[in-house]
């Protein structure tokens, strides 16, 4: 499931932008803590982490890869390939909304100023999550993390 949409941005922006305008890491500080976590535990044990490009830097809530000015240990490495592959996944679920709704791809169809283009994405996502819901798609049975049942997903 996506679980975070920020946007939708006026002009073309850098990931970094979009990265500061989101608010990711203190929405993820806010509402991304681990059940029956205390406020002294180590940050791996009180938050939920995510991964993310090495621009981003490493916080709390955003783990990013190894980067070193000499060589990398063969462990860092291993792990920089391991988690490089789980991001190329998290890539394939905004690649999974434009396929199962192409018209959002449908530039010639959309107008600055004309269309709602941000709702459509967010209507699509929200579609994409509920189609998720009713049937898992390829990303939660390879992490075998499964979405909730449709009712619960549109109750909360």
């Amino acid at each position: 499931l996506i679980a975070h949409l920020a946007g939708p941005y006026r002009a073309p922006q850098n990931d970094m932008g979009v990265y500061a305008e989101s608010k990711l890491v203190e929405i993820m500080e806010e509402k991304a803590i681990q059940p029956g976590s205390l406020p002294t535990d180590p940050p791996q044990r009180r938050y939920f982490q995510i991964y993310g490009d090495s621009a981003y830097g490493v916080s709390p809530t955003m783990l990013s890869p190894y980067q070193a000015v000499g060589e990398l240990t063969q462990q860092q490495k291993d792990w920089n390939l391991a988690m490089g592959k789980v991001r190329i996944s998290v890539e394939h679920g905004f690649g999974q909304v434009c396929q199962q709704w192409p018209f959002i791809l449908c530039s010639w169809k959309h107008k600055i100023w004309g269309t709602r283009c941000g709702t459509f994405y967010r209507v699509a996502v929200l579609l994409t999550n509920a189609k998720s819901c009713l049937r898992p798609n390829q990303t939660a049975m390879r992490y075998t993390c499964y979405p909730p049942e449709i009712e619960l997903y549109f109750h909360n």
